[in-house]
């Protein structure tokens, strides 16, 4: 037959789908946590406009705005779309760090005390924020792949798909 691997596949997905359930449930979880702290921790990390700090207006004998690497001395990490000044954008925020999204500018935004100036306490905090959720959201997607893996080897065995490939030789 075959459609055997492709079923076997499929039976596989089918038969993971509760461990699935409770690993992404767990890292919904983290999630939720990480984004509690990091409302507590960085909530007061202003938004930086560099179209309104950085245009012809403000700057003297320029003619036009400046380009986006022009305007790196001021961070555009943390904006109006990621911050952690509410539990939703905190969310959408955490998401953007566990894709690699520009995740140094909002470390090095949440290293700012609320005037804008680089703070030891805030230092600490951010380095110990991103590193231990890159290191537990990775954690989480490791065991969401061993799950799969571990269904994928019981199914293997169980359709027998390795003997008729063993008596084929």
């Amino acid at each position: 037959d075959a459609l055997r691997p492709t079923r076997a596949l499929l039976d596989t997905l089918v038969l993971a789908l509760p461990s699935m359930a409770n690993v992404i449930a767990l890292t919904l979880v983290v999630f939720y946590i990480y984004s509690i702290l990091g409302f507590f921790w960085f909530g007061h990390v202003g938004v930086h406009d560099v179209t309104k700090v950085m245009s012809k207006d403000t700057l003297p004998g320029v003619n036009r705005s400046v380009d986006y690497w022009s305007a790196r001395s001021i961070s555009t990490g943390i904006n109006d779309r990621a911050n952690f000044h509410t539990l939703p954008c905190g969310l959408l925020t955490l998401v953007r760090i566990l894709t690699g999204d520009q995740w140094g500018m909002l470390m090095g935004d949440c290293m700012r005390n609320a005037y804008g100036e680089l703070s030891g306490v805030q230092m600490v905090f951010s380095v110990l924020f991103y590193s231990s959720f890159l290191f537990i959201s990775t954690l989480c997607v490791n065991i969401l792949v061993a799950v799969l893996l571990t269904q994928g080897i019981e199914t293997y065995f169980d359709t027998n798909i390795h003997m008729e490939q063993i008596t084929q030789r």
